[in-house]
Order: structure tokens, then sequence, then C-alpha cells
């Protein structure tokens, strides 16, 4: 039945494309794949401000497919448009979409809950939250969120709370707060300047349970990483195995300190949005991550999209949106233009830097002098909630370690 309300609502959306404004409806709540495409690419060109027709709309999903969409077009088009009655189509295919999803969830429920019972139950309970969320809407009158803004300043007046998540550059957290949830901050530098060991630096230093989708390095790396981080041990020595016996006696107690840290990695090589969003919400619903870091941006890829300025587009939007869902930062790593050698780096000279700039809340690009191999600065060049600058913080290029140092601002 659910199958036909998507019909109708089609048809009544081409010949009304004015009626579309007003519905609170996506691609994912439609039950049938080929009337979801449909809609996608309606709503495309009703954003265009063009009028869909049935051959403009066969020609352009018949473009990158060998499928004929005319016949479904053509029963699309024979249904009666009716737009005093899209509210109500709307409603039913939303309610049929919380159904699937609630039989979705039962069914993993049921295949999980003999192996893991308490994982199977956290799972099922945090997805029903997020599909019924999803129906319900998110227009709310402002003074009824007073509430928890007043219990937030309360809190971080008390000290119950820290304002954000903690790079362990003094300078940088006083002007961001720290990482705050729902916001996507971009880490921008040229290779070799530094951007994995900064976000080490910034995993470790935070103290909170944390995931990282490393689509540059496997996990093994990381993790080496992170222990020469943590015991100062020369990196370079910690790859070759050239370690003093100084530097061995550093390790246990480096392991120990990493042991406590509940940081998860998942590498893949050139995972797709769909991987990244699927993985965050699993690192939230089973290790209650606060914070997700991506390594990196442009190793994402889109397989909605052939263009890659359009992919990129894809991802940081998603990427946004999944901050928000989620309610943690996402702190996303990005490459440079070439063109930036020898120069401070600038917002634009993010590769695909239009999305980039635009869903960013934070743009932090990483700067080195070549005659000051023991500082590193961190410029905040995007600060959608205050001042932007840049802070001087000290590097151990031996260790790959931020320390904080007198600059900057």
């Amino acid at each position: 039945m659910s199958n036909q309300f998507e019909y109708q609502l089609l048809s009544t959306i081409c010949n009304d494309p004015g009626i579309l404004a007003n519905l609170e409806i996506n691609q994912t709540d439609f039950s049938d794949s080929d009337l979801a495409r449909v809609f996608e690419e309606v709503t495309t060109l009703i954003n265009a401000h063009k009028i869909p027709d049935p051959i403009m709309l066969a020609e352009i999903l018949s473009f990158d497919s060998n499928k004929n969409w005319m016949p479904l077009i053509s029963d699309i088009f024979t249904k009666v448009p009716i737009s005093a009655n899209a509210q109500s189509m709307v409603a039913h295919i939303k309610r049929a979409h919380v159904a699937r999803d609630a039989k979705a969830i039962a069914f993993s429920l049921m295949q999980d809950s003999d192996s893991d019972p308490s994982t199977a139950m956290t799972g099922a309970i945090n997805s029903l939250k997020t599909a019924m969320s999803t129906s319900a809407g998110d227009v709310v009158r402002v003074i009824d969120a007073l509430p928890a803004v007043l219990e937030r300043l309360d809190d971080l007046q008390s000290g119950k709370v820290d304002p954000g998540i903690k790079t362990g550059v003094t300078r940088l957290d006083d002007v961001m707060g720290g990482f705050q949830p729902s916001d996507l901050i971009v880490i921008g530098a040229r290779p070799g300047v530094g951007k994995t060991a900064v976000m080490v630096n910034f995993v470790v230093n935070g103290g909170v349970a944390a995931g990282v989708i490393s689509a540059e390095q496997p996990v093994e790396q990381i993790t080496q990483r992170m222990l020469a981080k943590i015991g100062q041990i020369s990196g370079q020595n910690f790859r070759t195995g050239k370690l003093s016996p100084a530097d061995m006696a550093k390790i246990p107690e480096a392991i120990k300190k990493l042991s406590k840290m509940p940081i998860y990695v998942y590498d893949k090589s050139m995972p797709t949005i769909d991987d990244v969003e699927q993985k965050a919400r699993r690192l939230v619903w089973d290790h209650d991550i606060k914070i997700l870091y991506i390594d990196y941006l442009q190793y994402i890829r889109s397989d909605k999209f052939k263009e890659r300025y359009m992919q990129v587009g894809d991802i940081t939007a998603r990427l946004k949106g999944l901050a928000k869902e989620l309610d943690i930062p996402i702190v996303a790593l990005a490459q440079l233009n070439r063109d930036t050698e020898g120069r401070k780096p600038r917002p634009s000279d993010l590769r695909e830097s239009g999305s980039i700039e635009q869903d960013a809340d934070q743009i932090i690009l990483l700067h080195r002098d070549e005659d000051k191999e023991d500082e590193l600065q961190l410029d905040l060049a995007k600060n959608r909630h205050g001042p932007q600058g840049f802070t001087i913080a000290g590097w151990i290029p031996e260790t790959m370690t931020l320390t904080n140092k007198t600059g900057g601002y």
C-alpha cells in the first residue's frame, strides 16, 4: 500500500512542484529504490527551478544506466495528482519507513542476541531512538529549548562538564573551547607537515573515548605512533627497531597508559561515505565514543556521483549531518593544493575546497617554517562560533609531539 502512496506523491510533486517546499520527506523514506531514485532527480530539477516532465526524467535517469525508465515514469504520471492530500501521503510513507526500520532492528536483535545480548540490546535501542526521532520531525519552538540551554550553562559553570574535548594546545583550546559536539572540524596541511601526527596528539590528549577512521594508515601504524608519542620515543627508531636500552625501558609504561585509553580504529582503504556513516554509528552505539577522527577526507569516496567535486560536496554535507545526528565532533584531515608551498595556506587551498569551506564549522590549517623545525603554526582560519587567529605550538620532530609554546592570537 505504501508503494501506491509513493507513486501518488511523485505524481503530485511533478504536477505541482511548488508543494515540495512544504513536505518533510527525503529519498530514504521510499520503500521502492527506483521510486526513490526518481524522487531524487525530481527534487534536483525542482531545486534548479525546472519543471520535471516524463521525457526529461527518462533521459536523465537513463543517461548513467542501461535501464529503460520510461514505463515507470509513465506509471507515475498516470496517477491523479492530489495536492490537498500530499501531507497525508507523506505521513503514510514515513510511517511505513519507521515500520520497516523497526522490523529490521528486531531481526538484527534476534540474530545478534545469542552471541552478545548486551551489545545487541544497546544497538537496538539506539537504532529505534534514531528511527523515531527521524520520523518525529525537527521543528521545535525556541523557548522549549531553553531548559536544555540553561542546564548546560549550569553544568559548565559548576565544572560538571568541560566546554569541549581538549586538543592539548592551550591557546587553541581557549579560543575554540575544545572540539564541540555536532561540529565538523577540518584540519588541512600539505603532505609531510604532520596532519596524522597532529591527529594522534589530539586523540591521546583528548582523554575521551575516540574513534579513528584511517583510510591512509593501518591500525598497526596508528598504534605505533601513539606508543611513540606517549613514551616520547623516536618515531624513526621505533619504525626501524633501532631502539636504545633507555627507549626499550619506556615501552612497558607507554603500553600501560595506552591500554587505558578507549581508542578504536577502523582502517579501510578508500572507504565510502556509507562505510563511514555505518562505522561511526556503530562506534557510538558499541563504544560510546565522544569524538570521531577521519584520516583523511580526500580518501573517502561517494558512489552517488561520478564527478569528484560533487562527491566531496556529498561527503562533507553528510559528515556535518552525521556530527549533528550523533552529537559528537567529527575531525577530518584534508589535503591542500600543491601551490601552497612556500607560503601560509588559506581555506581556499583545500582540495575541492568549496563544499569543505561551506560545511566545516572550524578549519585549522597547519604550517611550518623551514627554518623553525621546533614550531608548528595552527591557523584557525574559520571559526563559526568565535574569533579566528593562529597559535604557535612547540613541535618535537623526533617523537612528533605537540607542546604548548608562547605565540599567536
